[in-house]
């Protein structure tokens, strides 16, 4: 990658266990992948990792915290289900006069279900 001929190490767990790029990420269940360069010319050590959770439950202590953040959040609630998604990457120079990289990006998604007299309805926040 950057002249060392050092390789990216991988971890795959859950849901992109038996993955590979080519295929479509499925659409149920949950899991990561873990990527690592050591030893290299420019970077020392770096990490890149992607996790995704599909249909969580929310837990009346995380609904709670989602509504006080979001003024009662459209009626989020314990038992509502949730996805979420992080992307993280962190990058160590070999030189100690470049700063070290670090940048975190996530995403939550819940499926609020509220009851009224039509039997109830879906909304989605982000």
């Amino acid at each position: 990658m950057d002249g060392s001929e050092e390789t990216f190490t991988e971890d795959r767990w859950g849901i992109f266990q038996d993955q590979t790029y080519e295929d479509e990420v499925p659409t149920k269940g949950s899991g990561g992948i873990t990527r690592v360069l050591q030893g290299g010319n420019v970077i020392e050590k770096g990490a890149c990792s992607l996790t995704l959770i599909q249909d969580g439950t929310l837990t009346a202590e995380r609904a709670a915290a989602i509504s006080g953040r979001n003024n009662a959040a459209l009626g989020v609630s314990e038992g509502d289900t949730y996805s979420a998604a992080e992307l993280s990457i962190v990058l160590h120079t070999r030189s100690p006069l470049v700063p070290t990289f670090r940048s975190d990006v996530r995403i939550f998604l819940v499926r609020a279900t509220t009851n009224d007299d039509r039997g109830g309805e879906e909304k989605t926040m982000a």
